[in-house]
């Protein structure tokens, strides 16, 4: 049996947000058995002064999308772990090279065994654009 559910991207409440600075690990499990992960959105960069950028310093609101890395790598699995440095996102380097950056994600665990996600959004990054993620169920 095939399940589809088409979503609002961010934030939708059942969506995890998280924000995880230079040098940390990105380390995201699914708690119920049965469940994988879906990564929604995945940006590098300095995206806003908070927990992770505590100055300004002229760069604030630069960031790169690595969605692809991590949909790549983290995307239907329960577990996914990396290391949050350029390496892991290909050395891009969308601000200031003298400063550090961030990773900032959206995911959700849905039940299933194997996801699919279809990006119906448009290049506008528009508010009501959706994500449509068919999971095949166990």
């Amino acid at each position: 049996m095939t399940l589809a559910s088409t979503l609002p991207l961010p934030p939708d409440p059942s969506t995890t947000t998280g924000e995880y600075c230079h040098h940390a690990r990105f380390d995201v499990l699914c708690h119920r058995p049965g469940e994988v992960l879906v990564i929604l959105r995945a940006v590098y960069g300095r995206m806003k002064v908070g927990g992770c950028v505590r100055t300004n310093f002229g760069y604030v609101g630069c960031y790169v999308d690595v969605l692809d890395v991590l949909h790549g790598r983290c995307t239907g699995r329960r577990r996914c772990a990396l290391d949050v440095v350029e390496p892991t996102f290909g050395n891009r380097r969308p601000c200031n090279v003298e400063l550090n950056n961030y990773l900032e994600v959206d995911y959700i665990c849905l039940p299933g065994s194997a996801v699919s996600v279809v990006d119906d959004s448009d290049d506008n990054n528009d508010a009501n654009s959706t994500i449509t993620v068919i999971a095949e169920a166990l």
